[in-house]
């Protein structure tokens, strides 16, 4: 596995660190509103994985979770936080697994947003190497025009649809590649939810057609203690779509762990 490596990131506010990872094939300006709207309560610091965003590519070897979930700790380090609040959508829900497994002495809490703990299955692998062979042959155009609407609830704003298509189309088509085959042979996380010892919250949108609410519900009940808020008018980008249903949600959570 390549080295470790220090992400590029952008911090809002001050005190104890909130971290939050993006999705595929996103970066960090995703969590916009989350950094302003947090960033009352805590240092609120949005990562873009490496490849993506201001972050270099770092090549040496193939994409994996735990290799993300490594470099946020080497992220942290950097920062000089101890432990941290960390958010992930998605892919970025995968990296938080992966982190609570190897670095669960620097959790604080758990935030997972529209993400699943199953590992694919075998026609969704076969999805995954779709994607990479297209992104590796085509670029990012068809990728985009297939996952724009997928990702969307049923009344997403210009806004949100104009950021996607940016984040989508500036994303490298090599390291959309690379995501693809990583999030493929990720672990299964079931296994790990009844083992999380953090406080957790589970955040996922009403309208998430790619990861449906209803299993998302079932996964937050198998952990200690969690707690799960539906996202109104949200689909699988539901921090973008609904900014303050998730942040109102988010801002109770810490309240309270």
């Amino acid at each position: 596995m390549p080295e470790p490596m220090e992400l590029a990131y952008e911090e809002r506010g001050s005190g104890p660190v909130l971290l939050f990872v993006h999705g595929f094939p996103f970066d960090r300006t995703m969590w916009i509103a989350q950094l302003a709207g947090l960033a009352k309560i805590r240092s609120a610091v949005a990562v873009d994985l490496r490849g993506h965003g201001l972050s270099d590519v770092m090549t040496g070897g193939d994409f994996s979770m735990d290799l993300f979930a490594d470099d946020v700790a080497k992220t942290l380090d950097a920062i000089g936080a101890e432990k941290a609040d960390i958010a992930g959508l998605s892919m970025g829900g995968y990296v938080l697994f992966s982190f609570w497994r190897r670095h669960p002495e620097r959790v604080r809490s758990l935030i997972f947003i529209d993400t699943k703990a199953e590992a694919d299955s075998d026609e969704a692998k076969a999805g995954r190497e779709k994607t990479a062979e297209t992104a590796a042959s085509q670029g990012m155009q068809p990728i985009y025009e297939t996952l724009a609407s997928k990702v969307v609830g049923s009344s997403p704003s210009i806004e949100v649809q104009d950021k996607l298509k940016e984040m989508m189309l500036g994303t490298a088509p090599e390291v959309a590649a690379a995501d693809a085959l990583a999030m493929r042979d990720r672990a299964d996380s079931t296994a790990d939810l009844p083992s999380i010892t953090v406080p957790v919250l589970w955040l996922h949108g009403e309208e998430d057609a790619l990861m449906p609410v209803d299993g998302a519900r079932a996964s937050a009940a198998k952990i200690p203690g969690a707690s799960f808020v539906s996202i109104p008018k949200g689909g699988h980008v539901s921090p973008m779509e609904n900014p303050e249903a998730v942040n109102s949600a988010i801002a109770n959570f810490l309240k309270t762990e």
